[in-house]
């Protein structure tokens, strides 16, 4: 009598289990390496936003505010030409939407979570403000 070589059920059905539960463990792990690294050009656009209101503030003649929102758009030449994207977020260039604080100099970084480019994310705001201190990273 011959014996059939194969696989049963029951381990096929394990070894599926098993993956899925491996392939979840890794999707897990690579949404959250993926937001990190979108959190990483909010830091560098807000770093380089507090260098610039830093540089507004004082040498720029405007020794009383910060420079406003309206002040970071391409068109207004005085900071950096980052677009004032929140809360719309219709450029698809950006992860995040940057405001600026006149009164404080704290800049902001929204997480745009509408569809579309850029894709859909956690809803997450960064802050960092004229003396360093940060929030949400």
């Amino acid at each position: 009598m011959r014996r059939k070589q194969g696989f049963t059920l029951l381990e096929l059905v394990i070894v599926i289990i098993i993956i899925g539960i491996l392939a979840t463990l890794g999707i897990v792990q690579y949404t959250t390496v993926l937001e990190n690294g979108r959190k990483a050009e909010a830091k560098a656009v807000l770093g380089a936003m507090r260098e610039q209101a830093v540089i507004w503030f004082q040498e720029g003649g405007k020794a009383t505010t910060y420079p406003a929102s309206a002040d970071l758009g391409p068109g207004a030449g005085t900071l950096l030409g980052i677009p004032t994207v929140a809360p719309a977020c219709t450029n698809t260039s950006y992860y995040f939407g940057y405001t600026m604080n006149s009164t404080t100099g704290t800049g902001t970084a929204a997480r745009c979570t509408g569809g579309g480019k850029p894709p859909q994310g956690a809803a997450t705001t960064l802050t960092l403000a004229v003396d360093g201190t940060t929030a949400g990273w």
